[in-house]
C-alpha cells in the first residue's frame, strides 16, 4: 500500500517533462519517444550530460591554486632573483624577516606565511580569496547555464574587463575551468543532491537515448519525491554514457546501479514511455512501472495516421513540396515572392517533416493548407498533381485534428510542467550542465 506522500508524487510523472528543442517547444516535447524529454525539467540544460560518478571521463586535474598577484602586491623584487622583500615589514627589520625566499614552486604558501606577520592586510587577502571563489564559481556557472565555450575565460577584452574590476583578480584559463573549478562545482552539487533523495521514497523517471549512428548512448534519470513538508521534490539524478545492446538487463542494471547509488529508501514506482525494453526492465527489476501518458498519445497519433489511407497521397505530395523548396532556393524565392503578391496568411517556408515526430508533420501540414492554392508551380516542378478540391478538404480536416491534440497535450504539458517545478531545486540542476561539459570533448558536437 503507497503511503500518500508516495502516491502525490507520481501526479507529475505521467508525461515526460518538456525540453525546448526548437521554436515551438510544446509539440516537439510531447512527439517524441527519445531521452531528453524524461530528464531535464529546464530547457537551459545540456541534452548530453552525465552524472554518475563512476562513469566520468578521465581527465587530467589541474592543480588549484590560489591567486598569486594578491600576495605578490605586497612583495618587490631584489638584487637576489630566488627572493622577494616585503613592503610591508619597516627597514630596520631582520634581513631574514623582511626576505622571503621564492625560489621553489611553494612561493604562494611562503608569501601566505610571511603575510600572516601583517593581521590587517592578511585578513584583507583572506576576505578577496573567498571573492575570488565565488567569482570563479559564477564563472564556470555563465559558461555551462550559457553553453559558452571554456575558451572565453582567455579572451583578451574579457580578461582587461576583470583586471578593470580588480586587478589583482586573474581570471582562470580554459585548461583549469574544465577541469578543477569545474570538477570541484559539479562535486559540490552532486553531495547536495545526494543527501537530499538518500533515505528517501522515490519515484524514478527515466528514458534513453542513441546518435542516428548508434554510435553514442545516454541514459537518463530524475527523482521526484514528497517531502516530509508535503512539498513536490524533483532532482536529476543521472544522464550517463551507456555502452552496449539496449535490452531488458541493462535497464534492470541501471535501476540497480542508481539504487546502490543513492541508496533510496524505497522505489514505490517507475515512469518510463511505452518502449518494450523499458517494460521488460522495470519487470526484471521487481519494481512497479506507469507508462508515459503523453507517449501513449504520440503512439496513438502515429499509428493512426499509418492507418490513414485516404490522406496517404495529401501528404506525400505535401513533403515533396516541402523538401523541393528547401533543396532548391529558386523555387522557394519564387514562392515566396507570389505569397507576397496575393497577401498570403502565412508566408514561412514549410518545415520539414522529422520522422516518427507528428509534431513536426502537422507543423508542416499546416503551413501547406495555407498556401495550398499557391503551390501548383511548385507542384509540377516535382511532377505530383496539384491537391484537388477534395484532397484539400483532407488536409484541412487533418491540420484540425492534429492541432487539437497538440492544444490537448500543451495543456497537460504545461499544467503538470509547472506543478512539478513549482518546488524544483534550479541551483541542482547545474550539475547536469557541468558534467555535459565533460562529456562534450567525447561526444562530437553535431551529436551533442
Amino acid at each position: 500500500m503507497l503511503h500518500p506522500r508516495q502516491l502525490l508524487s507520481l501526479t507529475p510523472l505521467l508525461h515526460p517533462q518538456q525540453l525546448i528543442l526548437d521554436e515551438n517547444p510544446v509539440s516537439m516535447a510531447i512527439s517524441f519517444p527519445d531521452a531528453h524529454s524524461a530528464l531535464i525539467p529546464d530547457s537551459s540544460i545540456v541534452t548530453s550530460a552525465h552524472l554518475n560518478t563512476k562513469s566520468k571521463p578521465v581527465r587530467k586535474r589541474k592543480a588549484s591554486t590560489t591567486n598569486r598577484s594578491q600576495f605578490l602586491r605586497y612583495f618587490v623584487t631584489c638584487d637576489d632573483p630566488t627572493k622577494l622583500r616585503c613592503s610591508l615589514c619597516p627597514d630596520d627589520s631582520p634581513t631574514e624577516i623582511r626576505y622571503v625566499y621564492s625560489g621553489n614552486k611553494k612561493v604562494s604558501t611562503s608569501l601566505r606565511d610571511h603575510l600572516s606577520l601583517h593581521p590587517a592586510k592578511f585578513a584583507e587577502v583572506i576576505k578577496n580569496e573567498s571573492r575570488y571563489v565565488q567569482a570563479k564559481r559564477h564563472l564556470i556557472r555563465a559558461i555551462a547555464t550559457g553553453a559558452l565555450s571554456f575558451s572565453l575565460s582567455n579572451n583578451v577584452e574579457l580578461r582587461s574587463f576583470a583586471s578593470c574590476l580588480d586587478p589583482y583578480f586573474t581570471l582562470p584559463d580554459a585548461q583549469t575551468l574544465s577541469t578543477t573549478i569545474l570538477d570541484d562545482e559539479y562535486g559540490s552539487a552532486y553531495n547536495s543532491v545526494r543527501s537530499c533523495v538518500t533515505q528517501q521514497d522515490v519515484c524514478i523517471s527515466f528514458d534513453h537515448w542513441s546518435s542516428k549512428d548508434s554510435a553514442h548512448s545516454l541514459m537518463g534519470a530524475c527523482a521526484h519525491f514528497i517531502d516530509e513538508k508535503w512539498q513536490r521534490q524533483l532532482f536529476i539524478i543521472s544522464l550517463d554514457p551507456i555502452t552496449g545492446a539496449h535490452n531488458g538487463d541493462q535497464v534492470k542494471d541501471y535501476l540497480s546501479d542508481l539504487q546502490s547509488e543513492y541508496n533510496f529508501r524505497s522505489i514505490p514506482c517507475c515512469i518510463t514511455d511505452n518502449a518494450r525494453v523499458m517494460s521488460a526492465g522495470v519487470s526484471r527489476a521487481a519494481l512497479p512501472r506507469l507508462g508515459c501518458a503523453l507517449h501513449a498519445t504520440h503512439l496513438l497519433v502515429c499509428d493512426s495516421l499509418a492507418a490513414f489511407t485516404e490522406g496517404k497521397d495529401v501528404i506525400d505530395t505535401i513533403r515533396r513540396v516541402a523538401v523541393h523548396i528547401h533543396r532548391s532556393k529558386q523555387s522557394w524565392d519564387l514562392l515566396k515572392e507570389k505569397l507576397n503578391e496575393v497577401g498570403c496568411p502565412d508566408k514561412r517556408k514549410m518545415p520539414l517533416e522529422i520522422k516518427i515526430r507528428w509534431g513536426s508533420m502537422m507543423r508542416m501540414l499546416r503551413v501547406a493548407s495555407a498556401q495550398v492554392e499557391h503551390l501548383s508551380d511548385v507542384c509540377e516542378q516535382v511532377k505530383v498533381a496539384p491537391l484537388r478540391f477534395e484532397q484539400r478538404l483532407i488536409l484541412a480536416r487533418l491540420v484540425a485534428f492534429l492541432v487539437e491534440v497538440d492544444d490537448f497535450c500543451a495543456k497537460v504539458s504545461m499544467a503538470t510542467h509547472e506543478a512539478t517545478l513549482s518546488n524544483c531545486h534550479a541551483s541542482f540542476d547545474i550539475i547536469c550542465v557541468f558534467q555535459s561539459l565533460a562529456l562534450m570533448e567525447a561526444i562530437p558536437t553535431e551529436i551533442a
